[in-house]
């Protein structure tokens, strides 16, 4: 029977080596002409690139990604409402379920078009052992080629590698009392900012306010001499809130995982990955919900007076607009590059700056 190794991401090439040294004959698939010359490079014979002439249309798989996220983050919004009334988490993981949206869309049609060709074979595939965060590699494209195989009676071999630590439980180390309550507070979070950071940092700096920086979790940007909120584990601080808001959001957590399940389960149908993929959300949605409710407690008595983000949402962005919310604190939104970005929400008293190389207009700036 001949073997098929199947290469979806260059993580992928050192398990398929390893696995190839075993093998008298097989042909690599890969579907990426990026990682064409990577394979070749590492030795790995036989490799066949196969172009999806079929794909979805970018622009209908961008909007139709979005039009999912959109309708999942108003049903998780729905089903919590009664737990925590104070916030709206509509547009708080915008970004995160766009990408695993647009993951599962794009693998569920590749795999639909390109899996009866593997009839007849010994399938090899390579797993990610971690869930989909972002466009950070994951297991969801080789979960959703090995169900395809399984449910086509095709012979597969799945081999884990690797696992990135789940960051889904940090969250901003905020203590109970702020010891700038009495100066002006810029707060500021600007993950992804490389290209402008150092003029932005001197701009704020000329201002001659306390500037309280937010760590980010993905993307961050280092800034020295002023004071950094670094990150800490969600359990330790969760332990130390008062007993009412434990309560509420144990209860949001759980109300959350079970309806993620749900909603789930035509995508990921093995029961362990669309578990692990449903914790992975609902931890980040739980440690953004106390974020919320830390940042209340560190600004009780002292409110900044503007808060300044990057227009690339590594994690914090919702609980941050939230609270700027709730007390009508004004936010500036600087671009993060010089490519356009999807930051998806709604809150009037944002400005949103850009860089004129975007060659597009915003057209709900707020």
């Amino acid at each position: 029977m001949e073997n098929s190794i199947i290469i979806i991401n260059a993580a992928d090439i050192p398990p398929a080596l390893q696995i190839a040294r075993n093998l008298s004959s097989y042909t690599v698939y890969t579907f990426d002409p990026i990682l064409v010359d990577p394979i070749s490079a590492s030795g790995l014979r036989n490799i066949v690139y196969t172009p999806f002439d079929n794909c979805p249309l970018y622009h209908e798989l961008d909007a139709s990604a979005h039009s999912a996220a959109f309708d999942l983050e108003r049903t998780l919004d729905l089903e919590v409402r009664d737990i925590v009334p104070e916030v709206s988490i509509e547009g708080w993981q915008h970004l995160n379920l766009y990408y695993i949206f647009i993951t599962l869309k794009w693998y569920t049609a590749l795999w639909e078009n390109f899996g009866n060709q593997l009839a007849g074979t010994k399938v090899h595939l390579f797993i990610c052992d971690t869930p989909g965060s972002y466009y950070f590699n994951s297991f969801i494209p080789s979960i959703l080629l090995l169900w395809n195989l399984k449910s086509n009676d095709i012979e597969f071999s799945g081999f884990t590698y690797g696992s990135k630590d789940d960051d889904g439980h940090l969250i901003p180390e905020l203590p109970e009392g702020n010891q700038n309550e009495e100066l002006e507070q810029l707060l500021i979070h600007l993950p992804t900012c490389w290209y402008d950071i150092n003029y932005f940092f001197q701009e704020m700096i000329s201002t001659g306010k306390t500037l309280i920086n937010i760590e980010a979790k993905n993307f961050n940007i280092p800034l020295p001499a002023i004071k950094t909120l670094a990150l800490t584990e969600l359990e330790s601080t969760l332990a130390n809130l008062p007993e009412e808001i434990r309560t509420k959001i144990n209860n949001f957590s759980r109300k959350l995982a079970e309806k993620l399940d749900r909603i789930l389960q035509p995508h990921l149908v093995i029961p362990n990955y669309r578990q692990r993929q449903t914790q992975q959300i609902s931890n980040t949605y739980c440690a953004q919900l106390v974020t919320y409710y830390q940042l209340s407690r560190y600004f009780k008595n002292s409110k900044p007076s503007r808060i300044v983000l990057s227009d690339h949402d590594a994690g914090f962005h919702g609980p941050i607009i939230s609270f700027a919310q709730k007390h009508s604190l004004p936010v500036i939104l600087l671009p993060h590059s010089k490519c356009v970005n999807d930051i998806e929400f709604k809150y009037r008293n944002i400005t949103v700056l850009s860089h004129p190389i975007h060659g597009q207009e915003i057209f709900d700036a707020n």
